[in-house]
């Protein structure tokens, strides 16, 4: 029985067949394999589906850029038009730019303009360009070349996007709308394309600006857009009716049809 036991045994085995064990671990050992390739695939899936949004986001703010400036050439270049503002701003004294805070909605490290393009996303509303220049004193004296200038303003409906505080490192792109960054040249000025803000609650139309550059203080300041037509006024603003508005409104003028220009000098004290 054992000589039959042992050679039926060996029979079993020797046929390429494997013992009762080495099956069994064959059994969980290919679903685990499948298993481990799948979660693989899922995380080089994830990364390669949330590369390809973020390639796409980039290239459609790229196309709103591009359409923007085609359809805006003449006020990103301003020619003839913005030598008749900056003249008219010239021989304005406004001292050192009134401080602000920088309110509720502030975005940290927010992107750079591409053409000063601040409407990226094409939200609807009236067009505006707004350009000025930086100086290192209370009068027009010293112009600062690299001197950054942040902005961030609600939509045509007076809502910011997002409608929070942060960093933009922590904040979905395609959640970001009229917010960023401009530098100023090398003669200090600086300018920018977008639309009417609207009112928020209690607030008249407004931009936020804040300014740093090297070898002065930081400021944030508003650059106030009310409109005549509008329900709230400068003077029923808690922030608007502190503020020296022959220098923080800037005068709106319609040099090209459909967009309205207007200038918005700042002034920093130095460190």
């Amino acid at each position: 029985m054992n000589d039959e036991a042992n050679q039926h045994g060996y029979q079993q085995y020797g046929n390429g067949t494997l013992p009762p064990a080495a099956s069994g671990r064959k059994k969980w050992l290919m679903p685990a394999i499948l298993v481990a390739v799948l979660v693989i695939a899922g995380v080089m899936g994830g990364a390669w589906w949330q590369r390809r949004q973020d390639n796409q986001e980039k290239a459609r703010k790229e196309k709103a850029a591009v359409e923007f400036h085609r359809e805006s050439e003449g006020v990103i270049k301003f020619a003839m038009q913005r030598q008749v503002l900056i003249a008219a701003a010239v021989d304005k004294s406004c001292g050192y730019t009134q401080a602000t805070s920088e309110g509720s909605y502030y975005i940290a490290n927010s992107p750079a303009l591409m053409d000063g393009n601040l409407n990226y996303d094409n939200l609807p509303g009236e067009k505006i360009a707004l350009t000025g220049y930086v100086y290192g004193a209370a009068d027009n004296s010293h112009p600062i070349a690299n001197a950054k200038v942040e902005l961030w303003q609600a939509d045509d409906a007076g809502n910011f996007h997002p409608n929070s505080n942060g960093d933009a490192s922590t904040i979905k792109a395609d959640t970001l709308a009229l917010r960023g960054y401009v530098m100023t040249d090398e003669n200090g000025r600086y300018q920018f394309q977008s639309i009417y803000p609207g009112q928020t609650a209690n607030r008249t139309r407004h931009i936020y600006v804040k300014v740093s550059a090297k070898g002065f203080v930081d400021i944030t300041t508003q650059a106030i857009l009310a409109k005549a037509e509008d329900t709230i006024q400068p003077s029923e603003d808690m922030v608007a009716k502190d503020l020296n508005l022959s220098c923080a409104r800037p005068e709106m003028q319609e040099f090209q049809v459909g967009v309205a220009q207007g200038i918005f000098n700042l002034h920093l004290r130095s460190k």
